[in-house]
């Protein structure tokens, strides 16, 4: 056994048996969360009780400090370093918004409780905290952003060890900032009148630094996009509402900020409303000047957030309800007042329009309106009047006026003054007149228009005028035919549709009210055959149609033609044509003879006079031609005969087309008849009553035809009605030419000659057809002379 060693044991021994004392020992160690000084070694041994430094960790604390003296205890770790944190994700929030925050504390300690602390008092939030946690321990602490929550929090906990540390208090601090947007104006209700313009400004603090986009609202989702936004120190959106009577425009109205908060979160604060309220004048009465007994009207017109009480005041009294009249239009919040005075005095009055809505200046006045009446007003107004184009005619109107008052009066049509026009003063007990008189010389298309008065003159210091009642001039054209010329060639009743059309005004004033029609000055619309009206047509704007059927058309029933419109007042507009009926009658086709002198007549129904020109093969026959002689025309009820005497006809001619052609003097229209002229006839034959001795006779007959006509069919000879073909007595004999037949007959009789017995009628007969044969008959005699 070692020196060393049996000390110990006999320290040990006298320990036990109590008789030698000895120091107790501990082995250094670094407590929990710290670190031992450089200067001392882990695990050395030193008696209990001998203190040595530590060093807490970073963010931990022994205490109040981070360094301490802390003494080994043997058997026992001493207080260990411990920290405390306040943990919130953010350090802004909007108003409204909800705040987490959490104290945490780390520590070998027990930890007893609690308490959390704003600006140094006892928050107005505890959270709970859990008892037998194990570190770290715990509290969080939950609540709503209000403006006064703004501040510098911590919290404080109690922890329990044992001695010589009994309880100790960690503080850490963290500083919330509570984000709002300000609204400016102040007042939650802001009233304006029309025209006015209220500044607008939402103001936000503390985010100078962040990015914020702003949005106005308006009832209260609309984005109101029109408003500027400018930035200062702090974030500022400053536009200007203008009052108009837009009925949006009273609404409420906020502004919304949507930024970025420290930890890269979408953050909106949104502010206060104000209700905007637009109250003022839309329409203001209107000064008036007006004549003694004249009715006066004075209309205002409001608009506001619900309907007010309306009052009218002359002269600053309220005048009876009955007196005006108002309408609230809830779709516009629009009221219309309109105040009617009946008769006015003479006198001069102030015309207010007063409006009263509930609430906060909630009376609104009008300007303020003149009403003047004076002893002057237009006894002779002009009336409506309808004149046809080109008629002549005046207007006239007179002003009477209080003695001294000289006025100008002029006249207006269509808003525009018009130059000339005269007027004159004639002075009496009553005051004085004057009168202006239009002249029109001859009405005019143009001239259509509304035409007033105008009276100006001087009074109260002022001008004032006054115009007499309008009056409407309507000038009409006459109606017209689109045609007034009818022609009828052949012998059919024909029927005919008439149109008249009447280009006039389309207002009512005037309105066509009927048509009627006239033929020769007779009335033809209703009760009369040969005529049927139809019911006048509206076409287009201020035109007009009427449809008239006439039948059986003839001369006799032509003429003067004239649709009369009737209108709403002055005499019937009148249109006028002519009507010319012309039918030629047809001319037969002239059959002619050779060597004869023929009459060809052309004629036609017409009613007015017709030169005729007579054609020969379409070249115009001269008075002076051998061959014709052009006779005058005769007239006799509606029908005009014209006759042609063709002279000494001959078979040489060919087929000759004849025309007359007439010329109607009036109208200028033209109609033309027509024939063919051909020839057929005997060119020799038999003489009437010859007498013959007996003997052996030749009979001639021959006849003549247009030789582009077709020949004859067949040539006979007849005695005594019976055909000699075939009588021994007779031989016959043809000979054809163009254009002409011979067919000769030689009487032979007994063989000697003709006889007694062979006297008798002959004739000769040429056949074209069934229908056409031609015949020439003579007597011939045979005689005997005896002794005697």
């Amino acid at each position: 056994m070692t020196p060393s060693n049996w000390v110990n044991g006999l320290v040990m021994c006298l320990s036990v048996v109590g008789l030698v004392r000895t120091q107790e020992k501990c082995s250094i160690s670094a407590p929990e969360f710290s670190r031992l000084d450089t200067t001392i070694t882990a695990g050395e041994q030193v008696d209990s009780g001998t203190t040595f430094r530590v060093f807490c960790d970073t963010g931990f604390q022994l205490g109040s400090s981070s360094v301490a003296e802390v003494p080994c205890v043997t058997g026992q770790m001493p207080s260990s370093c411990r920290k405390v944190e306040v943990i919130t994700y953010n350090t802004e929030y909007a108003l409204g918004s909800e705040i987490v925050m959490t104290c945490k504390i780390t520590a070998l300690d027990t930890v007893s409780g609690v308490r959390w602390i704003k600006d140094g008092a006892d928050f107005r939030e505890q959270g709970e905290f859990a008892a037998g946690q194990s570190s770290p321990f715990q509290s969080i602490v939950t609540f709503t952003a209000a403006a006064e929550d703004a501040g510098t929090y911590n919290c404080e906990a109690t922890l329990g060890t044992a001695a010589p540390f009994t309880t100790e208090t960690a503080l850490i601090d963290v500083s919330l900032t509570i984000l709002a947007a300000e609204m400016t104006p102040a007042e939650e209700t802001v009233y304006l009148q029309i025209g006015e313009t209220l500044p607008l400004a939402c103001t936000f603090k503390n985010l100078a630094t962040y990015m914020l986009t702003i949005t106005w609202l308006r009832d209260p989702s609309e984005v109101v996009s029109m408003y500027n936004t400018d930035v200062d120190d702090t974030v500022v959106s400053r536009p200007n509402l203008q009052a108009s009577s837009d009925p949006a425009v009273s609404n409420t109205y906020s502004c919304k900020g949507v930024y970025n908060n420290i930890a890269n979160n979408k953050e909106v604060i949104t502010s206060a409303a104000r209700n905007v309220v637009v109250r003022g004048f839309t329409i203001q009465p209107t000064s008036l000047s007006l004549g003694v007994g004249d009715d006066a009207a004075f209309t205002c017109e409001t608009v506001g957030e619900s309907e007010p009480t309306a009052v009218w005041l002359l002269d600053s009294v309220p005048q009876a309800s009955s007196l005006f009249s108002s309408v609230y239009t809830p779709s516009t919040r629009a009221t219309k007042s309109v105040l009617s005075l009946v008769s006015v005095t003479k006198q001069r009055s102030a015309v207010v329009c007063r409006m009263t809505y509930p609430g906060e200046g909630g009376e609104i006045n009008s300007q303020p309106a003149t009403l003047s009446v004076y002893s002057i007003g237009f006894v002779t107004s002009p009336q409506d009047r309808a004149f046809d184009k080109g008629e002549s005619y005046e207007m006239t109107c007179s002003l009477r006026t209080e003695p001294g008052i000289v006025p100008t009066v002029s006249w207006y049509k269509d808003g525009g003054a018009l130059p000339g026009g005269r007027y004159s003063g004639d002075v009496n007990d009553e005051g004085t007149l004057y009168t202006n008189l239009l002249y029109f010389v001859s009405a005019a298309t143009g001239d259509r228009g509304e035409y007033y008065c105008k009276a100006e003159f001087y009074i109260d210091s002022q001008t004032k005028t006054m115009d007499s009642d309008p009056v409407n001039v309507y000038v009409r054209s006459a109606p017209f035919f689109p045609n007034t010329q009818y022609q009828v060639s052949d012998d059919v009743a024909d029927s005919r549709i008439f149109y008249c059309f009447y280009l006039g005004d389309a207002d009512p004033g005037i309105g066509v009210e009927s048509v009627s029609w006239w033929v020769n000055s007779v009335d033809v619309t209703t009760g009369l055959d040969n005529f049927a009206l139809e019911n006048s047509q509206f076409n287009k704007a201020g035109n007009w149609r009427s449809q008239m059927t006439m039948s059986n058309l003839s001369p006799s029933l032509a003429g003067a033609v004239e649709c009369r419109y009737h209108c709403g007042f002055g005499a019937p507009v009148i249109g006028e044509g002519l009507l010319y009926v012309h039918r030629a009658v047809a001319m037969p086709t002239e059959t002619l003879t050779a060597s004869h002198t023929y009459t060809i007549t052309c004629s036609t129904q017409t009613n007015e006079p017709a030169t005729v020109t007579w054609k020969k093969d379409g070249n115009k026959i001269l008075i002076n031609d051998a061959n014709f002689q052009i006779q005058p025309r005769t007239i006799d009820n509606y029908v005009q005969t014209n006759t042609l005497i063709v002279n000494n006809w001959s078979s040489s001619n060919d087929v000759t087309a004849i025309s007359c052609g007439h010329t109607y003097e009036t109208s200028g229209s033209k109609q033309a008849s027509s024939t063919n002229l051909i020839y057929k006839g005997f060119t020799g034959a038999p003489r009437q009553n010859t007498y013959y001795s007996p003997s052996s006779k030749v009979l001639y007959c021959s006849f003549g035809f247009t030789y582009t006509l077709p020949a004859p069919t067949q040539a006979q000879w007849f005695k005594d009605g019976q055909d000699v073909a075939g009588n021994s007595r007779f031989e016959e004999n043809i000979t054809k030419q163009t254009g002409n037949w011979e067919i000769s007959l030689r009487i032979v009789g007994d063989g000697q000659g003709g006889t007694i017995a062979d006297s008798g009628s002959y004739t000769c007969k040429f056949t074209f057809s069934a229908d056409e044969t031609y015949e020439k008959s003579a007597n011939i005699f045979f005689y005997t002379l005896t002794a005697g």
